[in-house]
């Protein structure tokens, strides 16, 4: 059990890496292990492919296993057709891209997404992630939670600075958040990216917490604060025809 802990706590390291690449003693003061435990490991690891070779000499990197099953996993998260569909449709008739995200510890994960037949469509694939900190999408899936949860959250990944506008405070987000809760939407004005705006809306499981957050992003030129508002209004209709998808879905997982 020791031993497995370990290597997934090198598995992330490395998956947590900006450039993909890390050193041995990067990897090392990230796990808080020796340096010859570390190596040990990862030579374990890269001979069954989870590990490669960094291309600095001594760096490592995610292998092709790591990649093979990310890429299963993340298919196991993406919604039934019809639920494809259904965002396919709306990303065409709305003319802009949207994104069906869902909450992994401080990151949003797309898990699907429609893109329209227009130039400067926003183009991040399934299987992206973003700091939840500085997205609409990320926004809505923390105001989900409580405070206190939010702050575990980000406690070890910080309020990093991604697009110009990036909240990096604390407790400005958490008062960002309450506004959220209360209007049933979140914006995202150059916050992750320069030059793109985003709004996003809660999907909800019968319990009543949040499980997805549904969001359209689109060029700054495109998309004014009243243009937003009204994509929300957009928005929450779309949602509710996802929610009915996603919770037969569920009952037929029950099944």
């Amino acid at each position: 059990m020791r031993a497995a802990s370990r290597a997934l706590a090198i598995l992330k390291a490395l998956a947590d890496s900006v450039d993909g690449d890390r050193s041995l003693d990067e990897i090392s003061t990230i796990v808080g292990l020796p340096k010859s435990t570390t190596h040990r490991l990862l030579e374990t690891l890269k001979a069954q492919g989870w590990v490669d070779n960094g291309d600095a000499a001594g760096s490592y990197r995610l292998g092709l296993e790591a990649a093979m099953i990310g890429s299963r996993a993340i298919q196991a998260q993406r919604p039934r057709a019809e639920v494809r569909e259904v965002i396919s449709r709306a990303a065409h008739e709305i003319g802009e891209t949207i994104g069906l995200g869902v909450l992994e510890g401080h990151l949003v994960l797309v898990v699907e997404k429609g893109v329209p037949d227009r130039p400067f469509s926003w183009n991040l694939g399934v299987g992206s992630t973003m700091p939840a900190h500085a997205t609409a999408a990320g926004k809505v899936l923390l105001s989900g939670l409580a405070d206190a949860d939010v702050e575990v959250r980000l406690r070890e990944s910080g309020l990093t600075l991604s697009g110009p506008k990036t909240i990096t405070e604390l407790p400005a987000l958490l008062e960002q958040l309450g506004g959220v809760r209360q209007r049933g939407y979140a914006i995202d004005d150059e916050e992750f990216e320069e030059g793109l705006r985003c709004v996003a809306v809660p999907v909800f499981a019968p319990d009543g917490h949040v499980v997805h957050s549904l969001g359209i992003t689109a060029p700054v030129s495109r998309v004014t604060h009243a243009r937003l508002r009204e994509l929300a209004s957009f928005l929450k209709e779309l949602a509710d025809e996802v929610d009915r998808y996603l919770t037969l879905e569920r009952a037929a997982a029950a099944l």
